[in-house]
């Protein structure tokens, strides 16, 4: 599984280098570089500085060249299709999130034995989490992908930047799907998660009462 995931990273690369050093159409060319893009390129550098401080410097320094791999993927999509390149990278990375949730939940129908673990806590209402299997998903990474799922979904309900909306009835099920996932896995760092992208969600939106009553609640 290790040399998949170092060949995909690689290959993901070489596809990003080609579309850069590829002469971009005149329809399609931008700008400098946006903001977002530089700041996720200092944060990479942070990352390899940090690297020799690790516990496991080599670990850690793979995972910058995850990094960085991503950002010349964002940044050859966007130089390739120009402002379409937006929704699309959207599009694509919430469709692999619901497919990745959707793996944890056939991973609880197919291997119920291995997605459902025990808690050592027996104090805890619900005494088992649910985590992936194939792929291979901690509980709190499984919590992680249910209150990312919840957020993004009602978000595209009425999407901003260019975005492309889902159906409310998709958008909504989703969520709840998201929620369920959540509540399965027992992540509880992802309860204040959900919460606090749930309220800056409605603030953005200027839903003050609502807001107000979640909160409160």
């Amino acid at each position: 599984a290790g040399q998949i995931r170092v060949g995909c990273v690689g290959l993901a690369g070489l596809l990003a280098l080609t579309a850069l050093v590829w002469p971009a159409r005149a329809e399609t060319r931008v700008g400098r570089t946006p903001l977002p893009f530089r700041l996720y390129g200092a944060y990479v550098l942070v990352v390899f500085a940090g690297a020799p401080l690790s516990v496991q410097p080599l670990l850690t320094a793979y995972r910058g060249v995850e990094l960085a791999t991503a950002v010349l993927v964002l940044l050859a999509a966007r130089q390739s299709l120009g402002v379409e390149a937006i929704p699309r990278i959207g599009t694509t990375l919430y469709w692999f999130l619901v497919a990745l949730v959707g793996s944890v939940w056939a991973g609880v129908l197919a291997f119920p034995s291995l997605a459902v673990q025990p808690l050592l806590n027996e104090a805890a209402p619900v005494p088992w989490n649910v985590q992936g299997v194939y792929p291979s998903i901690a509980s709190n990474g499984v919590g992680t992908l249910g209150v990312t799922l919840t957020i993004w979904s009602l978000a595209r309900v009425r999407p901003g930047g260019g975005g492309r909306p889902l159906r409310p009835a998709v958008a909504y099920a989703l969520a709840a799907v998201g929620v369920v996932t959540l509540l399965a896995s027992q992540y509880r760092t992802g309860y204040g998660a959900l919460a606090i992208g749930v309220a800056v969600l409605l603030a953005l939106r200027n839903r003050r009462m609502l807001l107000a009553a979640i909160l409160l609640g």
